[in-house]
């Protein structure tokens, strides 16, 4: 019997801890110190494939907070704010273009196969893409240091390192496969 209730003890002292801990790690001020920096070297998967061909042609045109990126009559629209995020990881992550010359063709890329995978119905698709409130990954960051996503795509990435589906388009973009 005395075994028993020590057990039970035990349980409910190490279940009270973990609940105690869980609870800290979710209040403000963080109670974990912020991890020390850590700098880990994880270059882009586009430096071991090829890269993709140039294609000219690619123009863009903004109407309000829309930008209608074209390539040979087919079109494909993106919110400014992401044109603008996929120009900052564009610049970021594209050592071989330092001039952004072939930034359009290959945003082109990286929009239309996304739009072929999601489709262009609405709501069609639109479970694929999922991603944490930002002041989870803030969280992430200041009490684990993390520095970079396992699933993302350059479209819903928070860090500017992450791992995504299409390392040959995403990478130009920080994809690191």
């Amino acid at each position: 019997m005395y075994s028993r209730v020590r057990m039970f003890f035990i349980f409910v002292t190490d279940n009270n801890s973990i609940l105690t801990k869980n609870t800290m790690c979710f209040t403000e001020p963080g109670p974990v110190a912020p991890c020390p920096d850590k700098v880990f070297v994880c270059h882009p998967v586009r430096l071991t494939s090829p890269a993709l061909p140039f294609q000219g042609g690619v123009d863009v045109q903004q109407d309000g907070n829309v930008v209608c990126v074209r390539y040979k009559g087919e079109s494909v629209r993106i919110n400014q704010s992401y044109f603008s995020k996929l120009f900052q990881l564009y610049r970021l992550s594209s050592t071989d273009d330092p001039g952004s010359e072939k930034f359009l063709p290959r945003v082109w890329c990286l929009l239309r196969r996304y739009q072929v995978m999601f489709g262009t119905a609405q709501y069609e698709g639109s479970g694929l893409q999922g991603a944490l409130p930002v002041n989870v990954f803030q969280a992430l960051h200041r009490i684990f240091g993390v520095t970079s996503e396992c699933f993302a795509s350059p479209l819903n990435c928070y860090f500017k390192q992450y791992c995504s589906a299409f390392p040959d388009t995403d990478g130009y973009f920080g994809s690191r496969g």
